[in-house]
């Protein structure tokens, strides 16, 4: 493990865990691309059942897409600033700032969507349940080989949800490990070393599962069984499912 930590010494001269490495972040990048590949292997020829196509309503579709842009802009700028190897700023902005600003942003439009989906959203859909686990355990097993079994979805399966709260539980972790970061830089609230440090590596390590979740979002958006809700997405006419899809 030493390898995918970084370590510097303080001002004492003992050496602390600054960052993760560069090498773990390729690493985990590479392991999601080479497990997208193998789904894509062993489902070239499975048939689960398809999925109805979601129906987003505008709002939704805004969200996300103003979500993507501004995911893009927090990890355009988070890589510059991890490698620091960052070029000029853009519009007079530097690439801090612009990773600051954007998280930011990023952040409110969570809070805006977390009251929204309470107050006038379909929260239910999205609810969590014990139940879920238990059908990705299905789906697992599916995958395997070990049992035909395929649970048929709702409005969103039990990946969909499971993935879903992990990405809020990472959006909050990395959200404020980068305030409490920036608070300090900006000299707003000077928190302990040892605890800066700490936000620091927290902050390396929500990102680095955002980067591996990221890449099989995108996978398996473009899957067969779920290119209706791809397409639903985009506001593209969407037809119905078939009994069964291959995924």
């Amino acid at each position: 493990m030493g390898g995918f930590l970084q370590r510097a010494p303080d001002q004492a001269g003992y050496p602390y865990l600054s960052q993760l490495s560069p090498e773990l972040l390729w690493t985990c990048f590479w392991l999601a691309v080479a497990f997208c590949a193998i789904h894509a292997i062993r489902r070239a020829r499975a048939h689960v059942p398809g999925k109805e196509p979601a129906r987003y309503n505008l709002n939704q579709r805004l969200y996300h897409w103003g979500n993507f842009l501004l995911l893009a802009l927090v990890a355009f700028s988070g890589y510059w600033l991890f490698f620091r190897e960052a070029p000029p700023g853009v519009w007079g902005f530097s690439w801090l700032q612009i990773h600051s600003y954007s998280g930011l942003l990023f952040a409110v439009g969570v809070v805006f969507h977390a009251v929204a989906a309470v107050l006038r959203g379909d929260w239910r859909s999205m609810k969590p349940e014990w139940r879920d686990f238990r059908q990705a355990g299905v789906i697992w097993r599916n995958f395997l080989g070990k049992t035909s079994d395929y649970p048929r979805p709702g409005k969103y399966d039990a990946l969909q949800k499971i993935y879903h709260h992990i990405l809020s539980l990472l959006a909050i972790t990395f959200t404020l490990s980068g305030v409490f970061m920036w608070l300090s830089a900006e000299r707003f609230y000077l928190a302990p070393r040892g605890f800066m440090h700490f936000s620091r590596v927290l902050h390396d390590v929500s990102a680095f599962v955002l980067v591996v979740m990221v890449v099989g979002h995108i996978y398996f958006s473009i899957i067969k069984s779920n290119r209706q809700n791809l397409k639903d997405m985009a506001g593209l006419k969407t037809a119905e499912p078939e009994a069964e899809a291959a995924d």
